[in-house]
């Protein structure tokens, strides 16, 4: 994002000041006027934002607010406080369903959670249905899984005598269990599970998949860690051995949490440790085949150092199979992130295509702290740069190209529209997120005030949508439709394609408006008293001409000729390399009668 503009380019920003009066939406206006005498000072640093929109709360644990009071409890809130563990890591499907676990302001023999889409669907200390009612639950493991009918599953132990450990179950509405302790393993006649069943997940069809360390029978104690698959023993400590590594060692055990399957159980991905020396046991398998090692070099990846000794960080695979890693090298310390085995992102490279910021280890030594991707092929990465401002240097991108969204990032608790409840994005939690098909990311933050002073946690979704490109940035005043118009873009940042679509929602509706540009961002706020919102354009600004109705909706949209972009002295072509701004400029029925959406910039190759 670039910087604030100076006092002179803001000055240039006031061309269209003469233009918001009620008269400003005459169909020829769309050329800039001079500028004005004076200038504006400059506004509040502008804010980044998803190219779909501001991140929406979901559940906080900051008390005061709707947002922390736990859904059908009664009033009973999130606990509240200010670490990084009362919202766990967010898991989903490909439509976007979610689960997570949290904890409730309650004691600690009944205030763990399983959340799904915004449901308590169960709680320490409650009655497990999948016992009958005779059971009540224990603590839950973090990882959990949800498919896109809605199916969910979790581990979890009860308070019964004997074989209280269980991977649940809730397959078409039904609860059970597709593991439970003492239960017979299928692929090992005469054996039975031991207490110590964790990391589940589910496929499309409703079967699961789980690691049993510990078996019961006539299995030797060195060959008793499993890995699972609907009916399928994936891998087996001391039997095993995978193909693909360097040696010919035995699996000896899995990491928790880290395994993953595409929705059809067609790939799975766990990562583990073989048997042998330390220095080269960490592994990640895919399909069976070791893909990355600990102590040997990325294939293809050009580096010349090897990976690290427990240099391998934290792994991934989406619902169709594509899977993710990230961690460092030896001597070196190049840390990394590859998809399908291919570097995408590494210390020392630009963090998103055109940004003058780096990849950058200098602050957090592993650079990268989070790596996941959808069906689609999109993926997110979020990690560290060398960003000069301490408080601004967390970041998420997109497919490499577009800014989600960072730390310092302002955060609407109340719902108002506005951001004026003294809160921004502190942290992101290591693998905190998921992203859906439909562009919807979710994820777990941290919050702050303007004082960096930890707030609490935050639950939070933002939708990124298909196709959307671009950036938002800059704030918008609430309008009267209630809201805050929000001006976002489809198609392509292509300029040989010439494929752009302007949108705006969240307007009054059956009002008039139209789309304004510049190259140079500003923020002038009340557009120097002659609207309710602020502009966030600055230099020279054209006006599309094309008078819009937003309708009852409250919307409207322009496809956009980017070989005839409007500016004072006629239209100009976009050129690769180059970035534009937009906004829209509307009436607005109250006030000083017209109202500005929130910015975008698009930077086009």
């Amino acid at each position: 994002m670039r910087s604030l503009p100076t006092a002179t380019t803001v000055a240039l920003a006031l061309a269209l000041a003469p233009a918001f009066a009620a008269n400003a939406f005459a169909q020829d206006s769309d050329t800039n006027k001079p500028a004005r005498p004076g200038s504006s000072t400059s506004g509040p640093s502008l804010s980044s934002r998803a190219a779909g929109g501001a991140a929406s709360l979901i559940f906080t644990n900051i008390p005061g607010f709707p947002e922390s009071l736990v859904p059908g409890l009664g009033g009973v809130a999130f606990d509240p406080g200010t670490g990084t563990a009362d919202f766990d890591r967010v898991y989903g499907s490909p439509n976007g369903n979610y689960i997570l676990t949290a904890f409730a302001d309650l004691a600690t023999t009944e205030d763990e959670l399983v959340i799904v889409n915004g449901v308590v669907v169960q709680q320490e200390g409650m009655p497990g249905p999948w016992t009958g009612g005779t059971e009540n639950a224990g603590t839950m493991d973090t990882k959990c899984d949800v498919n896109d009918s809605g199916d969910f599953t979790f581990a979890t132990n009860t308070d019964g005598a004997t074989n209280d450990d269980y991977i649940v179950t809730n397959v078409g509405g039904v609860w059970g269990a597709s593991a439970r302790e003492g239960d017979p393993i299928a692929s090992l006649p005469g054996n039975t599970y031991d207490d110590l069943l964790d990391t589940p997940l589910l496929l499309a069809d409703g079967s699961s998949g789980f690691a049993a360390d510990g078996v019961d029978g006539t299995v030797a104690t060195t060959e008793d860690d499993l890995l699972i698959l609907g009916s399928t023993l994936l891998l087996q400590e001391g039997v095993t051995v995978p193909a693909g590594q360097v040696g010919a060692e035995f699996i000896e055990n899995f990491d928790l949490s880290d395994f993953y399957a595409s929705e059809d159980g067609a790939h799975w991905l766990v990562q583990g440790d073989l048997t042998g020396a330390t220095t080269d046991d960490d592994v990640v398998i895919v399909d069976g085949v070791v893909a990355l090692q600990e102590n040997a070099i990325i294939l293809g990846s050009g580096f010349t150092n090897p990976i690290d000794l427990n240099g391998i960080v934290g792994v991934y695979m989406d619902s169709i199979g594509n899977w993710y890693a990230r961690g460092n090298n030896d001597a070196s310390e190049t840390d990394w992130v590859v998809k399908n085995g291919t570097v995408v992102a590494s210390v020392g490279q630009p963090a998103f295509t055109g940004s003058g910021e780096i990849w950058d280890d200098s602050i957090f030594g592993d650079c990268f702290f989070l790596n996941v991707g959808n069906g689609n092929g999109d993926y997110i990465i979020g990690g560290v740069t060398d960003n000069a401002d301490l408080l601004r240097n967390g970041l998420l991108v997109l497919n490499g190209t577009t800014e989600v969204c960072r730390e310092g990032d302002p955060v609407d608790l109340d719902g108002n529209g506005m951001f004026d409840d003294d809160a921004f994005i502190d942290t992101f939690g290591n693998d905190d997120g998921h992203l859906s098909d439909a562009g919807r990311f979710y994820m777990v933050v941290t919050i702050r005030d303007g004082a960096q002073v930890r707030r609490g946690q935050a639950f939070m979704s933002i939708d990124l949508g298909p196709n959307s490109i671009g950036s938002n940035y800059c704030m918008a005043v609430p309008n009267t439709s209630g809201g805050i118009a929000v001006i976002s873009a489809t198609g392509s940042t292509s300029v040989a394609s010439n494929n752009v679509t302007l949108s705006a929602t969240s307007l009054p509706p059956n009002q008039f408006g139209i789309f304004v540009t510049s190259m140079t961002q500003g923020f002038v706020p009340t557009a120097a008293g002659t609207s309710n919102g602020n502009l966030c354009l600055g230099g020279a600004i054209g006006r599309y001409n094309l008078i819009q109705a937003s309708g009852g909706g409250g919307s409207y949209s322009l496809t956009i000729d980017l070989t005839a972009v409007p500016q004072g002295g006629g239209s100009v072509a976009v050129t690769a390399g180059q970035t534009w701004n937009f906004q829209t400029w509307f009436r607005d029925t109250v006030g000083l009668g017209s109202n500005f959406s929130d910015g975008l910039e698009i930077l086009f190759l």
